[in-house]
């Protein structure tokens, strides 16, 4: 039995033939790619995408883009060695998790990677970090700003000196909160306050220039705010308590930015690009959370910032020449 024609893919140039169950199927991606951010082919080009194969078959980026994936690779493994080295706590976060779970690696068309850490070991590993890429091409930044967006992020933010963010390893500050078991509408009403407090922070980031690159006069407004609108004034709860992220990041995506105890500890260790990594303890609530339930599949959309989708086509070789 010839597989290849039960299914199979074969990129040449500007178009692709796919072979499903004897159907041939020929797409040119040039055309795909000079509509691909029109709002009403997205999700029909989706569709096609996940009725055709899976995102886990794809072949990983080549080029820069593959080169910039594999520079943050390097970074997260002298993340991962300063953590086990100094007892402190991460875990891989957002597209980087859902590259680990779908592909074993990086989404092909990912351009950062992301972690999360408890505050008291954020803090911890930011002189770290510096110290061990002082006299390098690597820059530790406490903030990012994100012009396109008009948003500041304040994470540690590990990226190139010179030059555009080429490539980024991205850690955010996790908060705990003062009690766990939390139901949805508990979690959806602490979302809405950190989003207030966020936009608060970055309303003043972005009228106040000295406050912006002030980082210590930032954090110290977003733990002020947190304590008022999100704690209540009750004190954080390391022991079990359910963990949020910090208020002084820009960008909020989820539905929920707060999770139960349970649902990150014990932490897990997943592969990641040959690697082994921490991870959430509940992976598929944490995707879901993220991405909605088809996680598995092509998203709907693909983000503005952080996808390099066209790069990516743009960068495809050859995968098999027709015989």
């Amino acid at each position: 039995m010839n597989f290849e024609k039960i299914f199979s893919i074969k990129i040449i140039n500007y178009s692709f033939t796919i072979y499903l169950l004897g159907i041939r199927i020929r797409i040119s991606i040039k055309s795909l790619k000079e509509k691909f951010f029109a709002e009403e082919n997205l999700k029909l080009t989706s569709k096609l995408l996940n009725f055709v194969s899976s995102p886990s078959q794809l072949p990983k980026a080549t080029g820069e883009l593959r080169e910039s994936q594999l520079k943050e690779l390097e970074i997260l493994k002298i993340i991962n060695k300063l953590s086990k080295e100094y007892h402190l706590i991460y875990w891989i976060d957002g597209g980087t998790l859902l590259g680990a779970v779908r592909h074993k690696g990086y989404i092909p068309w990912d351009s950062d990677t992301d972690i999360c850490m408890p505050r008291d070991d954020y803090n911890k590993i930011i002189p770290l970090l510096k110290k061990a890429f002082d006299n390098t091409d690597i820059q530790v930044r406490e903030y990012y700003r994100c012009k396109s967006v008009k948003k500041i992020n304040y994470q540690i933010c590990l990226c190139n000196k010179h030059g555009e963010k080429k490539y980024g390893v991205d850690i955010f500050p996790i908060d705990y909160y003062h009690k766990s078991d939390l139901n949805d509408d508990e979690r959806y009403e602490i979302t809405k306050q950190i989003k207030l407090c966020s936009k608060t922070i970055q309303k003043k980031a972005l009228s106040n220039e000295e406050f912006l690159k002030n980082v210590n006069k930032v954090r110290t407004l977003a733990q002020e705010l947190q304590k008022k609108y999100i704690l209540k004034n009750n004190s954080k709860n390391p022991q079990n308590g359910a963990l949020y992220t910090g208020t002084e990041y820009g960008w909020i995506a989820p539905k929920y930015f707060v999770w139960n105890y349970n649902k990150i500890f014990p932490l897990k260790e997943i592969e990641f690009e040959g690697e082994i990594f921490n991870c959430p303890n509940d992976i598929k609530d944490y995707l879901v959370n993220y991405y909605g339930k088809n996680y598995m599949e092509y998203p709907p959309k693909f983000k503005i910032n952080g996808d390099k989708i066209e790069e990516y086509i743009d960068n495809l070789k050859i995968i098999k020449s027709e015989e």
